[in-house]
């Protein structure tokens, strides 16, 4: 979805791939990543421009756009690797998996604007692997309200997602407005607005 400076919506598309995960943006391509593995890139019109096979296995990946570069976590082995673009326009692993000390974050949600769904990022503070924290992911009103809880218990440190479908917690759609997301963790919290547009 791209929208102008107002907040207005100038074009949307839906990939419509099952195997289509996360999304990132840089600014003038989408960058995704499937379950298989495979990176895959679109223009703004929603064809797909690049497919990389192979660079990556499993179903646990994440991927985000930061400092002119693609960085994809793996939660499982609490591993973050830089994604190289070379100028043939392939795509390298950074041959040194790097690991950090997590600290509690919220990522603006993709899209947004949304109308659908929309995918929101947080990271779950911790330091050492196998590190777990209790963690609370939900979405009130712009009065403060609640509306939804995203997520509600243990996860490791690292980078993790969740949708939310602009649905309350009975189900029910809720309006366009302005929304917020907030993330808790041990004492902490984090907050973005979000705007769902009907």
């Amino acid at each position: 979805m791209k929208t102008d400076t107002l907040g207005n919506i100038q074009r949307s598309f839906d990939p419509e791939d099952p195997e289509l995960r996360d999304l990132t943006w840089d600014g003038e391509y989408l960058w995704g990543m499937r379950t298989t593995g495979e990176i895959v890139k679109y223009d703004t019109l929603g064809n797909l421009i690049e497919s990389i096979d192979g660079l990556l296995s499993g179903s646990g990946w994440g991927i985000t756009w930061a400092d002119s570069a693609l960085w994809v976590s793996d939660p499982e082995q609490d591993m973050i690797y830089l994604i190289s673009l070379v100028p043939e326009g392939t795509v390298a692993e950074d041959p040194e998996p790097r690991r950090r000390t997590w600290k509690l974050e919220l990522s603006q949600n993709q899209p947004n604007p949304f109308s659908r769904k929309t995918t929101i990022g947080f990271t779950v503070p911790g330091a050492n692997p196998g590190d777990v924290a209790d963690i609370s992911v939900a979405v009130y009103d712009v009065s403060g309200r609640f509306v939804s809880s995203l997520f509600h218990g243990q996860l490791p440190a690292g980078i993790h997602h969740v949708t939310w479908n602009g649905r309350d917690d009975a189900g029910q759609m809720v309006s366009t407005g302005i929304y917020f997301c907030q993330v808790r963790s041990a004492g902490e919290e984090r907050g973005r607005r979000m705007v769902l547009l009907r």
